[in-house]
């Protein structure tokens, strides 16, 4: 795969404000949503969202390098059983 860089990731948590205190201790800005809260390290909006609900990754979304990066990499996960959604 051709990933350039992390897009993004969402992660849930039962109590995503417990997440304030580590975006902050990272430098980012921290920014609450109703049921989230969004991490901002760099010029991008919130590469880190943290949500309510269980525990765990929900998300990720990565940069590659072209639409022939992406048609690639979405075959190769789908090889691997992993389910993809657009």
């Amino acid at each position: 795969m051709d990933i350039r860089g992390l897009g993004y990731i969402t992660i849930t948590a039962s109590d995503p404000g417990a997440w304030r205190a580590y975006g902050e201790d990272l430098g980012a800005m921290v920014v609450d949503g109703d049921d989230w809260l969004g991490l901002r390290l760099d010029e991008r909006p919130y590469r880190v969202v943290v949500a309510e609900g269980a525990d765990g990754l929900d998300a990720a979304g990565w940069e590659l390098a072209d639409a022939t990066a992406l048609d690639q990499a979405v075959s190769e996960l789908e090889a691997a059983g992993i389910t993809i959604t657009e």
